[in-house]
């Protein structure tokens, strides 16, 4: 009798540490659609240029649905990128011809197998500011910027964020900081989903 439950006590040990190892194992994201669209109510520009703030909304796609996790693939783009509703302060411009912008994997946040963000490197990206005090104006573009997409415990991305900075063509420095508060499948209110495979 104490065999018996010492065996079925160590398969489920063993089923236990399996299912850890796969999961900790996992190489690959799958998401549940292969297109987005995310909104930014502030996309704020700021530093020696004084503070821009503009809605914007982006839309993309990636690859495939199936993304790896080896940081620096290419995996994506931004395709579209729209400044739309006017700016509460100062004024900005998106440079339509530097899109698509690229998007690269970077590297992912939480512990495994629950991962709380997943972030990428995009690089493109092009932006003329135009400050409120002054009236100067910068174009903004060649670093690599962050956007991180915030995952919450069903797997559900919750919002996107950008952070970085750049050296502007007018020689001051320019950081962007912006939180989306919805990231959806491109033309529809669904949430995207992602999880380890």
């Amino acid at each position: 009798m104490k065999l018996g439950r010492v065996l079925i006590a160590l398969v489920a040990v063993a089923v236990v540490l399996g299912v850890l190892v796969a999961s900790a194992s996992a190489r690959n994201y799958e998401l549940s659609s292969q297109t987005f669209r995310t909104t930014f109510a502030r996309f704020d520009l700021s530093g020696g240029i004084g503070a821009v703030e503009c809605p914007v909304t982006m839309e993309g796609s990636f690859h495939t649905r199936t993304i790896t996790k080896t940081v620096g693939s290419l995996i994506g783009y931004i395709r579209e990128a729209t400044i739309g509703g006017g700016c509460r302060r100062g004024s900005a411009t998106i440079l339509r011809e530097t899109l698509p912008w690229h998007m690269r994997y970077a590297f992912f946040g939480g512990t495994l197998p629950r991962i709380t963000s997943i972030s990428l490197s995009v690089t493109g990206v092009a932006i003329r500011v135009r400050e409120p005090t002054f009236g100067l104006t910068c174009l903004v573009s060649g670093s690599i910027l962050r956007l991180t997409a915030a995952v919450d415990g069903t797997g559900t991305m919750t919002s996107h964020g950008w952070s970085g900075s750049w050296v502007g063509d007018c020689g001051l420095e320019v950081s962007v900081n912006a939180t989306s508060s919805t990231v959806t499948v491109n033309n529809s209110a669904t949430r995207i989903t992602v999880r380890l495979i």
